[in-house]
């Protein structure tokens, strides 16, 4: 029964349907009045997405992924293939003008891996800070530009809302490159690598902008969360290193905006 669940739990860690409902609760932080396809859709694209970033990049996955993959490869990739199949259903659903605002953001995810050998510098991860930005704009863009393009107005508010959703996922997205700080090509140039002795001044910093950009966008009860959750974030975010188990980014940081969630339906 113990093998049971931990390998249900490796199953949800490594099909990434955990990074796909932290999306999803950014997304529903920001957008109450919720579109329950649109809900859908960001849900079985994520975890679409980033499995196909994983298998195009399956050498470089850990031997204790691999592994899992092949035991139990049934499972993992009907379900990656229901997740195609799904994203494909509810992106049909939306109306034309989300379907088109959606496509920049599908362009990135896929150049995030593609290899075109006339143009390697399509490939976004093959520079660390142009990878951790390209996460952090189509996370952004999921959550509050195409939502806003979705009613068919987009305002000064969520540009700010835009900003601060890029510098939070930007802050989580670094505790992953601090952990694969000594495994990362050193030609990556992933911020660690370049900044390790200034990363405590960028989480504080990126702190700072998510505090001020937070004033003008919670209030009450929300603006306190807010500040617990960075806290929180960027003192978790900082203490990410390969020392740590792969678990602690995987599930834990990965949870933060989950958590983030919860603690707002709570207030």
């Amino acid at each position: 029964m113990k093998q049971l669940a931990v390998n249900i739990f490796k199953f949800y860690i490594f099909i990434n349907i955990h990074v796909a409902l932290s999306v999803v609760a950014l997304y529903l932080i920001f957008n109450p009045d919720y579109n329950a396809k649109y809900l859908g859709f960001l849900f079985f694209s994520s975890i679409a997405g980033y499995n196909f970033i994983r298998f195009f990049n399956f050498r470089g996955n850990r031997f204790f992924i691999k592994k899992f993959i092949a035991k139990y490869k049934f499972p993992v990739f009907t379900s990656i293939l229901l997740s195609i199949l799904l994203s494909l259903y509810f992106y049909l659903q939306l109306d034309f003008i989300t379907q088109v605002a959606l496509f920049p953001f599908l362009l990135m995810s896929f150049f995030y891996n593609y290899n075109y050998k006339y143009a390697p510098f399509f490939k976004l991860r093959n520079n660390g800070i142009v990878k951790i930005l390209s996460v952090a704009i189509v996370w952004s863009g999921l959550v509050i530009l195409v939502p806003a393009s979705e009613r068919g107005m987009l305002e000064f508010h969520h540009f700010l809302k835009f900003i601060w959703v890029f510098f939070y996922v930007l802050m989580l997205t670094l505790s992953f490159d601090q952990r694969d700080l000594y495994i990362d090509d050193t030609e990556l140039r992933t911020i660690p690598q370049l900044y390790g002795e200034k990363l405590a001044t960028i989480y504080v910093l990126i702190t700072l902008v998510l505090s001020v950009l937070s004033l003008y966008i919670f209030d009450g009860k929300e603006l306190l969360t807010g500040f617990i959750i960075l806290i929180i974030s960027a003192f978790a975010g900082y203490h990410s290193n390969e020392h740590k188990s792969y678990y602690y980014t995987a599930f834990w940081i990965e949870a933060l905006p989950i958590f983030f969630y919860l603690i707002f339906m709570l207030k």
